[in-house]
């Protein structure tokens, strides 16, 4: 296992996995050909079990896969072979997708994955499918949800729609442009419990970009399994919905443009 404690920077690993993408001149020339950079970072909390299958799925994909653990149970600390952040302590969801933005993914990479751990039935193709509906103009991308695993009717797998563009985008496994997390960066520290959807959905839409479900592929989600697992349910019912009205009412330019999406229909 590589491990990096000095600060939540994940260097380059060896080899290359890139899409290429075309943008077309406004002078009507030829396609441009350039790279797309995609990397996957996976979410970990006192389940190395659920970790393990994920980033094993993940890696046989590609190899720019990472891990950020904030394990407060070493014996459930992640420990397998994707280079790991470890965080001392239980910061929450909040704190994790705080030390993505930290890290030097987001200048590294055009798009990063941000996964929570309890997904499975992740497909052997599922890397390709996602990475090639990635464009210059893609805000934030997410597979299909399978079952009920998500509250939100747009989020759901329909093979009849291999494409759904929406205002919203749940933050189950989503690839985010870079450009995206930068922005929605100026709003650190983010809500503990990672209520973070609607919000970075609206940082996307306001800067002009396209959310998008790929029902070309999907993923299960078992949802709130570590919270169960873990014994923090309890307190997630419970505060969750205080703090964050408490964090979104510190933010009040984050809250406009979340009320602006949510007048519209997702």
């Amino acid at each position: 296992m590589r491990e990096d404690r000095s600060r939540p920077a994940f260097c380059a690993v060896g080899g290359q996995h890139l899409r290429t993408a075309y943008t077309r001149l406004s002078t009507g020339a030829a396609p441009v050909r350039r790279t797309m950079k995609t990397a996957y970072c996976v979410i970990s909390y006192n389940s190395k079990e659920f970790t393990d299958y994920v980033v094993n799925a993940l890696l046989s994909q590609t190899p720019h896969v990472y891990v950020v653990d904030n394990s407060d149970d070493k014996e459930n600390r992640y420990s397998g072979p994707a280079k790991t952040h470890y965080i001392d302590g239980n910061v929450g969801y909040g704190g994790c997708f705080d030390a993505v933005l930290r890290s030097n993914l987001v200048t590294q990479y055009d798009f990063v994955g941000v996964f929570n751990n309890d997904i499975q039935n992740i497909p052997s193709n599922f890397v390709q499918v996602m990475e090639c509906r990635l464009t210059p103009t893609t805000g934030i991308a997410h597979p299909g949800l399978l079952d009920t695993g998500c509250p939100y009717p747009h989020m759901r797998y329909n093979p009849k729609v291999p494409v759904v563009s929406c205002l919203h985008v749940e933050n189950v496994c989503p690839v985010y442009s870079s450009s995206v997390l930068m922005e929605y960066s100026k709003y650190r520290p983010s809500h503990y419990y990672g209520w973070i959807d609607y919000a970075i959905s609206a940082v996307s839409k306001q800067m002009g970009l396209e959310n998008i479900v790929v029902n070309e592929t999907y993923v299960s989600h078992l949802r709130s399994a570590v919270r169960k697992k873990t014994g923090n349910y309890s307190e997630y019912t419970n505060k969750s919905t205080s703090t964050y009205l408490e964090w979104i009412s510190k933010r009040p330019q984050l809250k406009e443009m979340i009320d602006t999406m949510k007048g519209k229909k997702a």
